[in-house]
């Protein structure tokens, strides 16, 4: 007599679910590594069993997660409990901030089916903005360069002007300065400059008026109504 084994297919759910955009532009950001940060007890022993398992192995990092090309992300099958998330972006340096979500409750409803929690998590990113002005009106299309580097960008018809991503500026020398310098260059105005302060995973505002470059006229030369 033979015997048969009967195998099921387990469907797997999605626990948490969501986004991860940047604070200031509100695009999709990938690559962002989201992990969670405080779980209930039988998530814990989970982790610690997945770690007996595999020995030396890689492992499956089942409190982890990395955010697709349209900033989408999701955990699996997860105990019910609170959670909480945080994300940060590997490899930028100062330009982001890692930022952690409020607690998050995975639960299942009354058929044992897990009631998705979503959420959109807002990364912080070092970022400058403000409106180039010239004799009081507003100035498009001016380069706004952040000096010695070819970081840029223009001015739009308002004169409004913003730079994401931006690193912290730290001096390697006593003859550095402290700030970095930001340079405008417009048609019709000379170039200015002004230093910055900048903070990460903070939009800082530095606005510049500028002043036509008017040519000087000889006072001592008579003009051509004079007798």
């Amino acid at each position: 007599m033979t015997a048969w084994m009967t195998l099921t297919t387990k469907r797997r759910q999605v626990a948490i679910a969501g986004r991860v955009i940047e604070a200031v532009t509100k695009q999709a950001i990938a690559g962002a590594i989201i992990q969670i940060e405080q779980s209930p007890d039988k998530f814990q022993q989970r982790l610690k069993l997945k770690a007996l398992q595999v020995g030396d192995r890689p492992i499956e990092h089942l409190d982890q997660s990395v955010s697709a090309i349209d900033g989408c992300f999701y955990f699996l099958d997860l105990p019910a409990g609170d959670y909480r998330l945080t994300a940060s972006l590997p490899g930028t340096g100062t330009r982001y901030e890692t930022v952690t979500t409020a607690p998050l409750t995975v639960s299942k409803n009354a058929k044992g089916n897990m009631e998705t929690e979503i959420v959109e998590i807002t990364l912080p990113t070092t970022a400058l903005t403000g409106t180039v002005m010239g004799d009081g009106k507003p100035v498009s299309m001016a380069r706004i360069q952040i000096e010695g580097s070819s970081i840029s960008t223009f001015s739009n018809a308002d004169g409004t002007y913003l730079l994401t991503g931006l690193e912290v500026w730290q001096s390697t020398s006593p003859k550095q300065s402290p700030r970095p310098s930001v340079q405008v260059f417009a048609k019709a105005y000379p170039p200015v400059a002004q230093g910055v302060q900048l903070k990460q995973g903070e939009l800082t505002t530095l606005n510049f008026e500028l002043k036509a470059q008017r040519s000087e006229t000889n006072s001592s030369e008579p003009s051509p109504n004079s007798s």
